[in-house]
């Protein structure tokens, strides 16, 4: 996406999603940084997140559970220290 759509998309969607246009507007180099690598990288550089990831093992041990007795059993399964 050139200079000019990425400033055009931003100001489209600047009153509905602020947050997000700052981060696009402030942090254009970082956001595309995977596509400075060969394509066949792409998926594996795309989604290395570690707070995606953070997230997704939170779920996949919750689904196990079911149901939390307490806010201390729900707190022990989060995979950073507390």
């Amino acid at each position: 996406m050139s200079a000019a759509r990425l400033i055009a998309f931003a100001d489209r969607y600047v009153a509905i999603y602020p947050a997000a246009m700052k981060i696009l507007s402030t942090d254009r180099e970082g956001l595309t940084a995977y596509l400075r690598f060969p394509t066949e990288h792409h998926h594996r550089i795309r989604h290395s997140n570690f707070i995606e990831r953070t997230f997704g093992e939170t779920r996949r041990r919750a689904k196990v559970i079911g149901r939390f007795p307490g806010e201390t059993s729900c707190i022990s399964i989060a995979p950073w220290p507390t």
